[in-house]
């Protein structure tokens, strides 16, 4: 079952309180410290850590804006940026059950689950099954940054130029069938 606070209500247990001067603040629940400036956000992203391991934490490096998971007992980092960590706290507090807050969502789930997933750490996760359940809705303009090992470029740089010689032999073929 998904806690509560992953369908977007909060629970009373996982209400935060201030800490007195260090900008964090601690949950009720005896986990990780959570920053006051994302709380909604960083209470979802923890008890979604939780949903994924019971036993699991999360810890987030404000300077970064990135989120440490011990999850099975291994690290992982994710890098979340602060554009998207400012839109999913917005979205939490304002936006639930709208197709906008739905794809915030994933834009935060997905790179987490990416991440744990090439570890081998969320093995009976159904990927296909939460891609197909996704209510979000596709942007229509979205940039992304995607990088790959040096080796894969040239993979890709051997693809396309055998597929740009298929074509050409393809396209030839056929003037000489039309001319013929």
């Amino acid at each position: 079952m998904v806690p509560s606070v992953l369908r977007g209500q909060e629970s009373e247990r996982q209400r935060t309180k201030d800490s007195h001067s260090t900008g964090v603040s601690q949950t009720t629940s005896g986990s990780q410290a959570v920053s006051t400036q994302y709380p909604r956000a960083l209470r979802y992203l923890e008890e979604f850590i939780k949903w994924i391991d019971p036993t699991g934490t999360a810890s987030w490096n404000a300077a970064a804006y990135g989120l440490s998971m011990d999850v099975r007992g291994e690290r992982t980092e994710v890098r979340l940026g602060r554009e998207l960590m400012d839109d999913f706290e917005v979205a939490l507090e304002r936006y639930q059950s709208t197709s906008y807050f739905e794809t915030i969502r994933n834009r935060v789930r997905f790179p987490i689950l990416i991440a744990l997933g090439e570890k081998g750490l969320i093995p009976d996760f159904k990927v296909s099954a939460e891609l197909l359940n996704e209510r979000g809705e596709w942007l229509k303009s979205f940039g992304a940054d995607v990088s790959f090992p040096p080796d894969v470029y040239g993979i890709f740089d051997h693809g396309l130029e055998l597929l740009w010689r298929v074509t050409r032999i393809e396209l030839n073929s056929r003037a000489l069938a039309e001319d013929g």
